[in-house]
This record gives structure tokens, sequence and C-alpha cells, in this order.
């Protein structure tokens, strides 16, 4: 959480005043002090992990909103909006949202949500009473409030009369009666980081065997939500699919049934594939226009006992996985932050590229017959066996106990082997790419 708000706030250096920047925006002791406030946190998980950040504090009669910030790989997606509109729900009191006035971006947003700027007026009295800010932070901030604070505004500073000339004790947690918390559907999550859990300085301090306990609970608690969030992700569950997909091929009865119901599940995989990692309208289209053929030839193929609807189910299917392959690849190689999703969707890739040239070794058997030699004797490869031949090659292994014959089997086979060694290297320079060198976080201008 940390990290994101420092990201995000680098917007601000040259807006804002010079005398209000400091680098980080947010040392981690101050965010400590506004958790420790009462300021509840929500975050917004993603593909890159947490991609946006908010808070919420109720303040006597209002509630504060404030602390927005959306990782900078991430903007322009919608998830300020998005969690805008969470944060909103989690409480029924008039909401008042401060910013800085030379943040005309941040001013834009609020009031494409329905916030409206309140007077000049009006505004140092209502940052003085609900903001614990320095008389410099509330010449340079605004004030946005909903439909509810405007209305109140007279009530909540009475003009004439002055504000409080001293900051009021900001309050904590969540109001009576407010709704429950419940995650969004790109997962919308409460933070347990940074202070959540620690106690307010005005409290007595914990007892020293309450205070293991709860470093224990809260050990145990990290644990659970790292493990949580790998099974969460969608490129785990492709990955281990597959694996028992390719382990189901060798042990599957070889019927004609099992075989259909094997290529059925496999391209609905595909298709899910597809459908999570391209995220649009078309790629969805494409994968199904892909696998609705793949599954109607080979039917065909099964039932008249024919090779060539056998050869044009492989050729859709090879197609899909290609599709798949490249949606797959764009997604681990974006240059955004390396997550653990990332990593399982880099292992998923590695066996679509397999599974997709183990289809083409069956098409070049079925144009070039006897391309391959199988247990010292040429025969004809089915797709168990181009499987088999696939995941030797890509993994450098060569049993010998396939081999290519024809020129056009082994001219695949070296592209497969390239592939999968430059595969491998690609992604290691990508991983070691997460981690730039120091110097890169020098300023240049700060030199």
């Amino acid at each position: 959480m940390h990290g994101v708000i420092n990201d995000a706030a680098v917007a601000h250096r040259g807006v804002i005043p010079a005398d209000r920047w400091h680098e980080p925006y947010m040392p981690m002791s101050e965010l400590e002090e506004e958790v420790g406030a009462g300021v509840l946190f929500w975050g917004m998980f993603g593909e890159d992990g947490l991609e946006a950040v908010m808070g919420l504090q109720h303040v006597q009669d209002v509630a504060l909103v404030g602390h927005a910030y959306t990782r900078t790989s991430c903007q322009g997606r919608g998830l300020g909006k998005a969690l805008l509109r969470h944060v909103l729900a989690q409480t029924d009191r008039p909401v008042l949202i401060g910013t800085w006035k030379a943040a005309a971006w941040a001013i834009g947003f609020y009031q494409g949500q329905g916030f409206v700027r309140v007077d000049d007026a009006a505004k140092p009295g209502l940052l003085r009473k609900y903001w614990s800010i320095p008389a410099r932070q509330v010449e340079e901030s605004v004030v946005l409030a909903d439909a509810k604070a405007l209305a109140l505004i007279p009530r909540l500073v009475p003009m004439g009369k002055g504000a409080d000339a001293h900051p009021r004790r900001r309050g904590r947690g969540r109001a009576a009666g407010a709704p429950a918390l419940h995650p969004l559907e790109f997962g919308a999550f409460p933070l347990p980081a940074c202070g959540l859990y620690h106690r307010g300085r005005d409290r007595d301090p914990l007892p020293h065997g309450a205070a293991l306990r709860r470093s224990a609970k809260m050990t145990i608690d990290a644990a659970r939500d790292a493990v949580s969030r790998i099974f969460y992700q969608r490129c785990f569950w492709l990955f281990m699919v597959l694996l028992v997909l390719i382990g189901a091929v060798s042990f599957v009865p070889p019927s004609d049934n099992g075989r259909l119901v094997l290529n059925a599940v496999n391209m609905f995989v595909l298709i899910a594939t597809v459908a999570a990692v391209g995220r649009t309208k078309l790629s969805f289209v494409i994968a199904l226009l892909l696998a609705l053929p793949a599954v109607y030839f080979q039917y065909l193929g099964l039932w008249n006992d024919s090779d060539s609807d056998l050869a044009k189910s492989w050729m859709f299917s090879a197609t899909l996985y290609f599709v798949s392959n490249a949606y797959l690849l764009r997604y681990v190689f974006q240059p955004r932050i390396m997550t653990q999703d990332k990593l399982f969707g880099a292992a998923a890739l590695y066996l679509t590229i397999g599974l997709f040239w183990a289809y083409l070794y069956a098409i070049i058997g079925y144009f070039h017959p006897h391309s391959y030699m199988i247990l010292g004797q040429p025969g004809k490869l089915v797709y168990a066996d181009a499987l088999y031949l696939s995941i030797t090659v890509l993994t450098s292994t060569g049993f010998g106990d396939v081999t290519p014959l024809t020129r056009a089997a082994r001219g695949v086979c070296m592209i497969e082997q390239i592939s999968g060694a430059l595969f491998i290297a690609i992604l290691i320079a990508r991983l070691a790419g997460v981690y730039p060198p120091r110097e890169s976080y020098v300023d240049d201008r700060a030199a």
C-alpha cells in the first residue's frame, strides 16, 4: 500500500507548491499515523497485485474520503471509480473530500462522480474543523462535497461565526449501522497492513502476552491471505488444469468417447484462457469460432473414422492454441509489475507451447505419412505420441523412441527447440528486469 501511494503521488511533483512536496510524499510513519487515527483503507487487487487504494474516515458527523491513489501503470482503467463507489457504500454520513487545488485531474475526477466544489468562503472552516493540516495547506487545498454534505454546510460551518480554532480529534471506525463490507467484483478488500491493527497512541499498550498473541495471529492471517491470493488467480488454475490435461492424454482410455470428451474440455479451457487474459469481446468470439469447429470435426473424424476430418480438427485446435499463446505472451511480458499470477501465466504458456507444437506434429504426419520413427519403425503418429514428442523436444530431453524422419518434421522440431530455449532466456531476462539497477531510482534532476 505504501508503494502504491508514493508511486501515484509522483503526479503531484512540480504541480503542488514546492514547500509541500517531499520525498517520499507519504513516509511510512505518516501512513501509520493515518491508520492509527481511524482511516480505513480499501484496496483494489488485480493482475498487478494491489493497484489502487482509498481511505475512509468518520470524523464527528461527516465521513472523509481521501488518500485515493492508483498505481501509475494501472490508471485509465476505471479502478478509481469502482473503488470510490465501494467506499461510499460503507457510510451513510455526508461525505467531504479534500485535495490540492492545483490537482486539476483529481478535482475533475470527483466532480465527474457527482461531488461539488465548496466555495472559498466555507472551505477554510471545513478544513480546520475536520482535518488536522497546517495553515499553508489550508490555503492550497479545496473541499468537495456530496449532495448531503452540500445541503448541511451552513450548519457544519456557521457563516460569520468562524470555525473551531483547534482541529477536532479524528474519529475511529465505521458508523453504527453502516452496511457490511463486501469485496468488489474485481477484488476490493480492506487492507490489513501498515498499522491497521495497531492501537492508537491514546490507548494503553497491549500487555506482552496479548501482543505476542496478536502478532502470531497477524502472521497466520498474512500467510492465509497470501495462499488464498494464489488460488484466486486465474493463471494458477490454468496451469493446474493444463497439467491434468497433459497427464490425462496418456491415461484416458483410447476410446472415441474418451478422446472427444478430453478435446471438448481442452477447448473449453482455451476459451476461458483467451476470455480471461484477452479481456475483450473480440478475443472471446475468436476463441469460440475456433473451438466449435475443432470439436465438431473431431466428432466427425471419430464417428466416420475420417483422417481428413481429424486433420481439420487439429488445424483449428492449433490455431486456437496459437491465439491463446499470443494473448498469454502479451500478458506475461507486458511492461508492468511481475505478479504471482503472471508467473503462473508464464508456466502455463510454456505448457501451451508444447501443446501447440503437438498439433503441428500431428498435422505434419497427416500430410507427410511415415514422417516419424516410432520404436524403431516408421509409423502413424497419433496425438498422444505427438504430445510426447513435443514435450521431449521442448524440454530438450530427446529420449529417441520417437524421432522425425522427413525434412518437414525435422524443421518443425528445430523451430520448437529454438522457441523453447528463447522463451526460457527471455523469461529470465524479464524477471531480472523487474528490479532495475539502483542508479535508476535516482532522480536525474537532483544530481
